[in-house]
C-alpha cells in the first residue's frame, strides 16, 4: 500500500514538472547544439555577421528559415529582407549552395555536406523600410555604443531542427556590458 502511495507521489511530480515547464521537454543526449557566433567587436555599418555551425544534419534536403512569426505579433514578418550574402559551407571550408525560396527561407544542398551557415544581418532600427519589422521585434546595432539582439532577428532555424539547442557565443568590446529582459 505505502509503495504504491510512493509511486503515486513520484508520477504526480513528473506530471506536475512538464505541466509548470509548458511540457517542453526535449532530450537531445549525444546531439551537439547549432553553436551561433557573433562577434560585436567585427560589426559595421549597422550590420552583423552571423555564423552558425551546424551538427550533423540528416534531411535530404535542408530548409534555412528565417522566423515570420513571433508570439504576440500578428502580422507575418519580413526579417529575411535584412539577411545578406548567405553561403553555407561544407567541412572543408567549400562553398555548397544556397538558393532563396521566398522572403525568409531558403534551400541548401548538398544537404549531408553542411557544417556552416554565414550571413550578414542589418539593423532595422536603421532600416530605409520600417515596415520590414516592428521596432519593438527588431535589431540595432552601432559599433561600439550598443547592440539590440533579438534572437528571432538575428538567426535562423533549420527545418525539422526546430527543437534543437542553440548555443551562443558573443564576442563584445569590453566597454559593453550585456543585459536580457
Amino acid at each position: 500500500m505505502s509503495q504504491n502511495k510512493n509511486i503515486r507521489s513520484i508520477i504526480k511530480i513528473v506530471a506536475l514538472t512538464i505541466l509548470l515547464s509548458g511540457g517542453s521537454f526535449y532530450l537531445h543526449a549525444g546531439v551537439e547544439p547549432f553553436k551561433v557566433i557573433l562577434n560585436l567587436n567585427e560589426s559595421d555599418s549597422f550590420r552583423l555577421k552571423v555564423t552558425i555551425q551546424t551538427p550533423k544534419i540528416d534531411l535530404p534536403k535542408v530548409r534555412f528559415v528565417i522566423p515570420s512569426n513571433v508570439p504576440g505579433c500578428i502580422s507575418e514578418l519580413k526579417t529575411g529582407k535584412l539577411f545578406s550574402d548567405i553561403k553555407a559551407y561544407d567541412i572543408d571550408g567549400q562553398e555548397i549552395a544556397v538558393k532563396r525560396m521566398s522572403i525568409n527561407e531558403f534551400e541548401i544542398y548538398p544537404s549531408k555536406k553542411l557544417v556552416r551557415i554565414e550571413y550578414y544581418v542589418h539593423d532595422s532600427w536603421h532600416s530605409e523600410d520600417p515596415a520590414i519589422i516592428m521596432r519593438q521585434l527588431g535589431t540595432s546595432f552601432i559599433k561600439g555604443k550598443q547592440f539590440l539582439l533579438n534572437f528571432h532577428a538575428i538567426v535562423g532555424y533549420i527545418e525539422g531542427y526546430e527543437e534543437y539547442n542553440y548555443k551562443l557565443e558573443i564576442t563584445r568590446p569590453t566597454i559593453l556590458s550585456g543585459s536580457s529582459s
